[in-house]
Order: C-alpha cells, then sequence, then structure tokens
C-alpha cells in the first residue's frame, strides 16, 4: 500500500510541474471569470436560459475567478486520480499492487491529442470533460466489488453518490453511467444475482440527474440559439440522419486520424498493440486470417489517415483523390440532408456516404473480431468490447447536438480514454505472456512493440507541444470571444 501511495504522489508531483507550463486565462475561461455577478445569480441565469451543468459552471466559475495555481494544483489532482481509477478497475495486479498500470496508463496518456483537454479553454474544458469522466469511473467503482462478490469499502457509501451527482451534470457522463448502470442491472438478471440496495441509490442518482438534464430550460433556449448560430438546417435531419453523422464524425476522427491537421494516433496505438498480440500466435492454424483482420485497419489508419491526409493537404493526387477525400476527410452527410455549405466542405452524394459509412463499421468490426480472436469467448472480450462501444456511444450521440463541429476535439474524450483503457487491458496481458514465456525471439517481439508505443507518444506529444505554442497555449496570450463550452 506504501508503494501505491507513493506512485500517485510521483504521479501527482509530474503532472504539476508539466501543468506549470500551461496558460490560462483564455477562451472561455475569461467569460467565467468575468462580471460583478455573485454566484448564485449567475448559475440561475445560466439555468433558465444556457445550462443544466450548475455545478460544473459553479466550479469553473470559481476557478477562474482565482488564482491559475489552484486549477493547476486540482487539475493535477484530477489526472491523478484518473490514472488510480483506471489502474484499479481496469490494471492488473503485480506482486501485489498496480502500479505497473499506473505507470502504463499515465504513459498511454501522453497518446491524447492535447485539444481534447483545451479546445474551450483549460479550466472550462477540463471541468466539463475530464473531471466529470474521471469523477464517474469513481461511481463506477461498486460495479467492480459486486462482480467479484465483494462488499463495497465503507467510504464508497458516501463518496460514490457525490461523484455520480458531479459526472452525471455533463450529458455525456450522465448518459455513460445511466447505460452503463442499466447494463449492469441486467447482467445481474442474467446472473440471477441479488440487487445490491446501494445499487438503487446510485441508479436513482443518475437516473435524477438525467431527468434534471431533460427539463431544465436552458438547455431547450441553447439548442435553439445554436441551431441557428452553428448549424443552419439541423432540424430538417431526422434521428437516423443525426446518429449517422455522428458515427462519420467519430469514425473519422479516429480512425483517419480527423485529416492531416490532427495529430491523433489512438487507433494506431491500438491496432498496433492488437495486432502484436496476434503476432504471437503466429504458429496456429489461423494466424493467417487473424493477422489480415488485425492489419486492415492499422493499414486504414497509415495508409488513408495519415499519407493520403498528408498528399490531399500538399499537391494532391492526378487520379483518385475524390474517392481518397470520401474516406479521408468527409464527416458529413450530403448536402441535401442538411445545410453544410457553411463548413466549406466537399458534399458528396448518399451513395458515396453510405459506402464511407459501411466502410467504417467494417472497420470497426474487425477491431471486434481481432478482439475476440485473441481473447475467444471470455469476460475479457466482453468487456472489452463494452468499454469501446461505450465510449464510441458517448461521442456518437454528439450527432445529438447542433454544436458537434462547433464543439471541436473535447466531446471525444470520453472515448478516447476508453480506446485508452483497452490499449492498458492488452498491453498488460501481452507484458505478462511475454514476462513467462522462455521461448526464443520473444524478447525482441516486447521491444518492437515497445518502440513502436514510444514513438507514438513522443510523435503525439510533440505535435501537441506544436500545437499549443502555435495557439498560444503556453508561452503567448490567446484570446476568443463567447462561451463556447458544449
Amino acid at each position: 500500500m506504501a508503494k501505491q501511495y507513493l506512485a500517485t504522489g510521483i504521479t501527482f508531483g509530474i503532472l504539476l510541474l508539466l501543468h506549470t507550463f500551461l496558460r490560462t486565462g483564455w477562451g472561455d475561461d475569461r467569460a467565467f471569470a468575468g462580471g460583478e455577478i455573485s454566484l448564485w445569480d449567475f448559475l440561475r441565469v445560466r439555468y433558465q436560459t444556457w445550462t443544466s451543468r450548475v455545478l460544473i459552471e459553479a466550479g469553473a466559475k470559481l476557478l477562474a475567478s482565482t488564482s491559475d495555481m489552484v486549477w493547476k494544483v486540482l487539475d493535477s489532482l484530477v489526472l491523478s486520480l484518473l490514472v488510480w481509477i483506471v489502474a484499479d478497475l481496469f490494471g492488473m495486479e503485480c506482486n501485489g499492487t498496480k502500479i505497473r498500470s499506473q505507470i502504463f496508463f499515465l504513459c498511454l496518456l501522453g497518446c491524447l491529442p492535447v485539444l481534447t483537454l483545451n479546445d474551450a479553454g483549460w479550466i472550462a474544458t477540463t471541468l466539463n470533460y475530464l473531471w466529470p469522466l474521471t469523477f464517474g469511473l469513481v461511481a463506477m467503482r461498486p460495479l467492480k466489488h459486486w462482480i467479484r462478490g465483494e462488499r463495497c469499502p465503507a467510504w464508497e457509501y458516501p463518496v460514490c453518490p457525490v461523484c455520480a451527482v458531479f459526472a452525471a451534470n455533463a450529458e455525456q457522463g450522465a448518459a455513460l453511467l445511466l447505460g452503463v448502470y442499466l447494463l449492469f442491472g441486467g447482467y445481474l438478471i442474467w446472473r440471477k444475482k441479488r440487487f445490491p440496495a446501494f445499487y438503487f441509490i446510485l441508479l436513482f442518482v443518475i437516473a435524477a440527474s438525467v431527468l434534471f438534464i431533460l427539463t431544465a430550460p436552458g438547455n431547450a433556449l441553447r439548442f435553439t440559439v445554436e441551431v441557428n448560430q452553428w448549424f443552419p438546417g439541423y432540424d430538417d435531419l431526422g434521428l437516423p440522419k443525426k446518429l449517422l453523422m455522428g458515427f462519420l464524425d467519430s469514425a473519422n476522427y479516429y480512425v483517419s486520424a480527423g485529416g492531416s491537421e490532427r495529430t491523433n494516433y489512438l487507433f494506431a496505438l491500438l491496432m498496433g498493440i492488437l495486432l502484436a498480440g496476434i503476432w504471437r500466435r503466429r504458429g496456429e492454424a489461423e494466424f493467417s486470417g487473424m493477422a489480415v483482420t488485425a492489419f486492415i485497419p492499422l493499414a486504414f489508419y497509415w495508409g488513408i489517415g495519415q499519407f493520403a491526409n498528408a498528399k490531399i493537404a500538399g499537391d494532391g493526387f492526378p487520379r483518385g483523390g475524390h474517392i481518397l477525400g470520401l474516406f479521408g476527410r468527409n464527416r458529413c452527410l450530403p448536402t441535401g440532408a442538411g445545410t453544410f455549405e457553411y463548413l466549406g466542405w466537399i458534399s458528396y452524394p448518399w451513395g458515396m456516404v453510405l459506402l464511407q459509412a459501411g466502410v467504417y463499421l467494417g472497420l470497426f468490426l474487425c477491431v471486434g473480431l481481432t478482439i475476440g480472436f485473441l481473447h475467444g469467448r471470455s469476460f475479457e472480450t466482453l468487456l472489452q468490447s463494452v468499454i469501446l462501444g461505450s465510449g464510441l456511444f458517448t461521442r456518437v450521440m454528439m450527432g445529438l447536438s447542433p454544436t458537434i463541429y462547433a464543439s471541436g476535439e473535447r466531446t471525444s474524450l470520453y472515448c478516447s480514454v476508453a480506446i485508452l483503457i483497452v490499449c492498458l487491458r492488452n498491453l498488460e496481458i501481452y507484458w505478462k505472456e511475454w514476462d513467462g514465456c522462455g521461448k526464443p525471439g520473444q524478447k525482441s517481439g516486447k521491444i518492437v512493440l515497445g518502440i513502436y508505443i514510444a514513438t507514438l507518444i513522443c510523435v503525439s506529444v510533440w505535435g501537441s507541444k506544436l500545437e499549443l505554442q502555435r495557439q498560444g497555449m503556453l508561452s503567448t496570450y490567446h484570446s476568443s470571444s463567447g462561451m463556447q463550452c458544449d
């Protein structure tokens, strides 16, 4: 236990050091800090006219109005908590601790695109996305004990409901928690297990938070304003088209690296780790089929997401550039399905857009099959599928918002962390298998995978640094007007 505390303390120190280089006071942070209105009046007006996130916005206003060092310390603590809770829920014990899980996940966080944490300002973005996600994972901790047939520690009874309330104050957090708890309820029914009383308390808290979101008058008013401001024609789209739009935008962000202007290596990280696991089984009869299934998504990412996107952004292709642009850059529906002209994007016909969606679905199917090949019909396969599916759901649901494009990358944080969790699970499984394998040549596979992961992390961190410098978030002042956090 002392080693666990020491590891968490070192994590906090590293994160706090990194936070000292960040500049706050721009974007929505400036708007939260401004004005002489009292906190109560501010929240009352926001609830009536803009949002149901009263707890989150109270924290954002208080932190934006004080020294930025307060936020830097608290955000470092929250990130340390995220590293700990992910290791606690999804990591594997090594020598009686989960220190290795914490180290691995802290390193993997280096692949997280930096704009998911500062798109609308450091304080506003982390309070609206990172903090609810972290506290939402803490609110899920009782599920681990119930699956194992354990009793919850005493501290979880007061802490988890509070974490659930804060996490469910954000729409994505509320949807995720409600879905996970309802899914777990179905699991208990399937296994014919008794429902703990604490389960109903947490489910009630989450459901009440969802009801609070749905009935808040400010959310309805904001929706109307944002349709006119960000997405004219959004009301003309039906539910299937909105979900398809959310799926296209989400899939493009990951499997095609979000276009040449983004440095999103998460899908490459995931598929590289999965392919390494498949490679260990190269002596089996089914190896060829498994290897092709795992290789196709990775080849698509590097071929279309990186090379083709970079080529299109440069001198382009003499032939076939329109098709490559469909799979590498298109994020919207045909023009006839809504008003996308204001975005200045190329409009593809319905046939091509449906083809794009089918290819993306095929790639995700390859990911699922690869996980199934690796872990068979097991709880591990189910767990990883649920994690990835839940993460993708939180991003696809952005199709139900007219700010799907205006919100930027911050809405992808839940899905990105889900991918990192699955990366962590598989990385630890493979590391453990390699450690216990005495076959010649296995050490080389471990080294190659380590180099691949380290390279992606270094390139991602370097890209994040350049992005921060370009936007003046490290060394120069960056200004933005209007509150845009969605």
